[in-house]
């Protein structure tokens, strides 16, 4: 069956003039047939209508509603619906409409087409016609509700009336509905003298700005005397200039006797409890809650009153008590004995609402309430008594434990006490062995006595000596005294507080090192990053040059050997990135024998002639997964420390192997699970190493070379690169009989096929619309160039805010956004954020020439980010272009 109407049905149907017709598709949503007057309300004709959807030309803002009654339609929970909503014309012009909705069944009870009327409401009848159209709902609703409802007018020229009340208003006011229709004034001759104006001055306001009216005020009745009213209207601007209030007042006379009652009472209580010295609450044993607390209460468990109030005594305890019982299994006894007219008087733990533990003395009293079981408490804290109770145990356990060597020696300067902290940084096995010695004796004796001379001539002294061990061996201290007086102001004794810096001035000039070579890396980003820019651009325009020039030809072989120099170039970029550890890590799957045969070229070059360099590769070595550049890396390190140890020349050999590394082998390399590996050997015939350097080789900064010639990070890269990966590596290596260093991968499945680098493959086309966003001028011609060059619409901006306002305004529908990453207005992820609140399943490709370290900090290294790092070819640019459009869209 066919969402069509068929052929004569309902023609006089949509011949009705005034209301809207149509015929809707419950599959589509589409107008199928619609009558002039619903094109004459919706502002299209009949042919542009019927290919818009209902849902289209619904206000965003009601849509939902319509789609909710449509769903129950189609669920079979109704037949139809009726609803107001809003149309949005093909003017722009929003129009209110009244629509009647019914379906249209198949004999199998499956919906063929819904038959539509649309009402245009925007003419409604006057708000007075309306006003009295409701007023018989207003009465049914006021008989259901407490107090009156209300309808109240006031005229321009300060005339008012009650246009509609309930019967209620007798309860209220002690005036009939009749009474105050035409006129207000019995009402206002009801209200008390002294709350005449501020109603009067409350109505006015609300006039004037249209906000609800409310107050509280009281009224002078003959029969019921002094009472209090509550009363909250909304009220309307009418065509005439009145406003009309639509409102309920209730009786609160009972709520505030009640609440002035209360206040007495509570006032008289609080004067009491607040007055009282120490921090009281009461204990609700009814509701488990306190049921009151002070001031001092409320400091005490730093929190406000209302908080506390809806605490219980658990939560002011910890679980437990010092003593390990819990606090909820001891403190009910004590309330109970309390609650059968005792006193107790007890020490407990309690705890703020921020988890802050104290102790406190608690005093509990019964208090009397014949509807309550209350029970309450005074409460002292009590932490500065346990404090200095506490204070020379834990400076005697603190002095024991410290990790600063403490010692104590009398007027003569002889050691009367030493902590152990200070026995095992001299190598004594008890305290027994140094009482009595002079403190001389601890470190380089002519220092130490002027220490003592200025100490006892000033009262404290401070500074660095050499120390000696009792095994005659040095280390460095940083050593402070003072004098303890008796009351005469006689020297009694010296303390001294010791601590070893000797790995601490080692680790400082680590830190200077450090920060030195952060201040180089830092310097080598930004150079990288300008790098990246311009070799972006060479590159790019190197690939239009030689697609332009036929080969083989002079021309083509000079251009590809600049192509060649900037691929160097980006190489070495790579390196100085690598040095200043920034660089982008891509792992992927790849062959070491391609690796070191590639490389074996550029190692000659680095070793020189005087040193001859061996390759043996195994025939069918495994694949391992590792970053190309790190290989680079890795081999360039190795090799120059070859060449520095081999100054007379020798011999460097590299060989690749598969192994199987099984739970022996794998025991020495914890890390390295058994298996199948692929290893490569980098042996020297060179000086060799000791086993002193051999233990510190790949700590970072440790070099042997002299100052100015080695930053001690080329072997630590080497090695974090290696187990970053999985890997391991060993060194074998005896002074005078050169090194062999032997790092193992693990191999990949032998199915998996080495990556292949986009290049060798055809550049990819496309049709779509691409948004180019780049600062930089020459790589925004180039990425615009490329890309038109193969087919796609490409439009292009400076900044951010420039592509975003054309997004918005709709001037250009991107199907991709290239951005620059790091951009003076805006940053790529910041743009893209904003994008895709526009468009939500918009596509983005960011392009970067900055290290890992700023571009991550974007968020642009998410595994699902689609990322182009400069500098790129127009292959690789293309490539990359492509394969985000292709990846599927973001949900």
């Amino acid at each position: 069956m066919t969402d069509q109407p068929r052929a004569g049905d309902h023609e006089q149907f949509y011949d009705l003039p005034f209301i809207g017709m149509a015929v809707t598709s419950p599959s589509s949503k589409l107008w199928l047939q619609v009558n002039e007057t619903l094109c004459e309300i919706l502002g299209y004709p009949r042919e542009e209508l019927i290919a818009k959807t209902w849902a289209e030309l619904t206000h965003p803002d009601d849509l939902s509603a319509d789609l909710t009654e449509f769903d129950r339609v189609m669920r079979g929970e109704s037949e139809g619906y009726k609803l107001e909503k809003r149309f949005v014309r093909k003017d722009g012009a929003v129009i209110p409409a009244a629509i009647d909705v019914k379906c249209e069944r198949a004999p199998d009870g499956r919906i063929e087409r819904f038959y539509v009327t649309v009402a245009d409401i925007s003419q409604r009848s006057a708000t007075e016609s309306a006003l009295r159209a409701s007023s018989d709902l207003l009465a049914n609703l006021a008989r259901q509700v407490p107090g009156v409802i209300y309808q109240f007018r006031l005229y321009p020229d300060g005339r008012s009336c009650f246009p509609f009340a309930s019967d209620a208003i007798w309860d209220i006011y002690e005036v009939t509905p009749q009474e105050v229709h035409d006129d207000a004034a019995a009402v206002f001759g009801r209200l008390h003298p002294d709350d005449l104006d501020a109603v009067s001055a409350s109505i006015a306001r609300s006039s004037e700005t249209l906000e609800p009216w409310s107050a509280e005020y009281r009224v002078v009745l003959p029969r019921q005397g002094v009472r209090w009213r509550s009363g909250l209207a909304r009220p309307e601007r009418l065509a005439d200039g009145s406003t009309l209030w639509h409102g309920f007042i209730t009786d609160i006379t009972a709520q505030r006797n009640a609440q002035a009652a209360l206040a007495e009472s509570e006032q008289r209580y609080r004067v009491q409890i607040e007055s009282a010295p120490e921090a009281i609450v009461v204990y609700d044993m009814d509701s488990g809650r306190f049921a009151d607390a002070n001031d001092n209460a409320t400091k005490l468990f730093e929190c406000d009153r209302t908080t506390l109030l809806q605490l219980s005594v658990s939560d002011v305890s910890p679980v437990r008590q010092p003593d390990g019982r819990l606090s909820v299994e001891l403190a009910m006894p004590l309330i109970g004995r309390a609650l059968a007219g005792e006193s107790p008087v007890f020490e407990w733990t309690h705890r703020t609402v921020a988890g802050r533990d104290f102790p406190t003395e608690v005093r509990l009293v019964r208090l009397p309430s014949a509807s309550h079981r209350l029970v309450r408490g005074s409460i002292t804290d009590i932490s500065e008594r346990k404090r200095a109770e506490e204070d020379l145990r834990i400076k005697d356990k603190a002095i024991a434990t410290s990790l600063n060597a403490i010692v104590i020696a009398d007027a003569e300067g002889r050691v009367r006490y030493a902590n152990p902290a200070f026995l095992q940084m001299w190598g004594y096995a008890s305290e027994s062995e140094i009482v009595g010695l002079h403190a001389t004796e601890f470190a380089e004796p002519q220092a130490s006595a002027a220490a003592l001379e200025s100490v006892a001539a000033t009262g404290s002294w401070q500074g660095e000596l050499v120390a000696r061990r009792q095994d005659g061996t040095s280390f460095d201290i940083v050593l402070s005294v003072s004098v303890v007086h008796d009351t005469d102001g006689r020297v009694m004794n010296f303390m001294g507080s010791i601590a070893d810096v000797t790995e601490s001035k080692r680790l400082q000039a680590q830190l200077h090192q450090s920060q030195k070579m952060q201040s180089v890396g830092r310097l080598a980003g930004g150079v990288a990053h300008d790098f990246n820019n311009l070799l972006t651009v060479m590159k790019g325009y190197l690939d239009l040059a030689r697609t332009e020039v036929p080969t083989p030809s002079a021309l083509a072989e000079d251009l590809a050997e600049v192509d060649r120099a900037v691929d160097s170039a980006a190489s070495l970029t790579q390196q100085l990135l690598a040095f200043s550890r920034k660089q982008v890590i891509s792992p992927r799957v790849l062959s070491l024998n391609e690796s070191v045969t590639r490389m074996h070229g550029m190692l000659s070059r680095l070793l020189g002639e005087d040193i001859e360099l061996f390759l043996s590769t195994s025939t069918d070595l495994g694949l391992v997964r590792f970053d190309p550049n790190q290989i680079e890396q890795l081999l360039i390190n190795l090799a120059v420390n070859a060449r520095d140890a081999m100054p007379n020349g020798g011999r460097l050999s590299l060989e690749t192997a598969n192994v199987l590394l099984d739970a022996r082998s794998t025991r020495i390399h914890p890390d390295s699970p058994p298996g199948e590996y692929v290893m490569l050997t980098v042996s020297d015939t060179g000086t060799g190493m000791s086993a002193e350097v051999q233990s510190h080789l790949f700590e970072p900064f440790y070099t042997t070379k002299e100052p100015g010639r080695g930053t001690g990070l080329g072997l630590a890269m080497v090695y974090g690169a290696i187990t970053q990966n999985g890997g391991h590596i060993e060194v074998d290596s005896q002074l005078g009989r050169g090194t062999r260093f032997r790092i193992c991968l693990p191999r990949v499945q032998d199915s998996a096929a080495p990556d292949i680098s986009p290049t060798t493959t055809r550049i990819p086309r496309g049709s779509e619309t691409v948004v180019v966003v780049e600062d930089e001028d020459s790589i925004r011609a180039l990425a615009v160039r490329v890309l038109v060059a193969q087919g796609y619409r490409v439009e292009a901006f400076r900044s951010g805010i420039l592509a975003l306002r054309a997004v918005a305004e709709r001037t250009v529908s991107p199907d991709l956004v290239l951005t620059d990453v790091i951009m003076p207005d805006m940053h790529g992820r910041d743009l893209a954020n904003r994008l895709r609140e526009l468009r939500p399943r918009l596509r983005i490709l960011f392009a970067s020439g900055y290290p890992e370290d700023v571009i991550a900090h974007h968020g642009v290294l998410d595994d699902d980010v689609d990322f182009l790092p400069k500098p790129y070819s127009m292959a690789t640019l293309a490539q990359r272009v492509r394969d985000a459009l292709d990846r599927p869209l973001p949900t």
